[in-house]
């Protein structure tokens, strides 16, 4: 597979092969067969970011780009609503008060940007792997494979009785060995703790409707 890029080539270059990256890989893709989709999906920062938000959020001192991710990560984490009591919405631009609002608008804007993002991919890799899960677990059924076995085993009876082509025989056995069934089932199980939480609404409504929970 192949990456072009007209800009920041080099940078592009560097972050692809960076630790961070191989990581973030692993989610998107625990096979080492990775498609456009997957690469496009790696979050990308540039410096020219990184400084219109520090820039727009009241930084005003020369400092590094890793500081000012850190000094832009510090006030995201740290903000509260007491930040925003004394924020005048009627000040007008070009005035302390008005600048101070803007510099405030820019942080909530920026948080909502962050949280909406986190959630999209959440809800994407999640959505993915629960169908995944789903699948395996009713083939795992259909071929007399035990609820509680190694999530390897059906891919191993596909591979030994040769239902698929060699070449995806040979690229299967070699993910097999590269991989891990207790951080498959450990995944498992967030999955379908993601999943739950989805549902908390039906649940804590349920929750509140039984008797147990009632005082006399």
């Amino acid at each position: 597979m192949s990456c072009f890029s007209e800009k920041n080539l080099f940078y592009l270059l560097a972050l692809c092969n960076s630790p961070i990256v191989n990581t973030i890989l692993k989610v998107l893709a625990p096979t080492i067969n990775y498609q456009i989709g997957d690469i496009s999906k790696i979050p990308v920062i540039y410096k020219q970011q990184i400084d219109k938000y520090y820039k727009r959020i009241g930084g005003i001192d020369n400092i590094s780009t890793n500081e000012k991710i850190s000094a832009i990560s510090e006030k995201i984490t740290n903000l509260t609503f007491k930040d925003f009591l004394k924020v005048n919405q009627k000040a007008k631009a070009n005035t302390p008060q008005g600048e101070d609002k803007e510099r405030k608008k820019a942080l909530v804007n920026l948080y909502l940007t962050i949280i909406y993002l986190f959630y999209k991919n959440l809800i994407n890799i999640n959505f993915r792997y629960v169908i995944a899960f789903n699948c395996l677990e009713r083939d795992n059924q259909i071929h007399g494979i035990e609820k509680d076995g190694n999530y390897f085993d059906l891919t191993k009876l596909f591979i030994k009785k040769e239902y698929i082509n060699r070449h995806a025989r040979e690229n299967l056995t070699l993910n097999i060995s590269n991989a891990s069934n207790d951080v498959i089932h450990i995944y498992r199980n967030s999955v379908a703790h993601f999943n739950a939480i989805t549902k908390a609404n039906v649940y804590v409504k349920d929750i509140y409707k039984r008797d147990i929970w009632k005082t006399s």
